[in-house]
């Protein structure tokens, strides 16, 4: 499989205008784009934060919802991806939740995109590092 898992840190910007957006928008539409499931209640919680915030309405928030339905983006179950997933959460001691697009790119043996500097750091040093790449690295 080719492709580029990418977490919530990224596609969060196909939805909403942050740091970074135009960029995670034309990897949106250059590449195919994985993700384990995690990342639609991920996406979700964010909407739901942000309307809390005061940064959405509630109309504006549910109809991005929506339309994270029609991107193209192909979903995995995380079930397969836990046992790997832990162990590198053990490993790098970190989320579980982070370690699971991981695990994913390994498994479909493709690199896995973040904007999340903080599990950038995490990684580096240890044997995924060549697996993951920021976002910002792509510009």
């Amino acid at each position: 499989m080719t492709g580029l898992v990418v977490d919530a840190s990224v596609a969060a910007k196909w939805v909403v205008n942050e740091p970074d957006s135009a960029l995670a928008r034309r990897l949106l539409a250059s590449s195919t784009i994985l993700a384990p499931d995690l990342l639609w209640a991920e996406l979700g919680s964010m909407l739901r934060r942000r309307h809390r915030n005061g940064e959405l309405s509630a109309p504006d928030a549910r109809e991005m919802m929506f339309d994270l339905r029609t991107l193209p983006v192909r979903s995995y179950a995380i079930f397969p991806l836990l046992p790997l997933a832990l162990e590198i959460a053990m490993a790098i001691s970190h989320s579980i939740y982070d370690c699971i697009y991981l695990a994913l790119a390994d498994q479909q043996d493709c690199r896995f995109v973040t904007a999340d500097r903080h599990f950038r750091k995490a990684v580096a040093s240890g044997p995924w590092a060549p697996s993951v790449i920021s976002l910002a690295e792509l510009e």
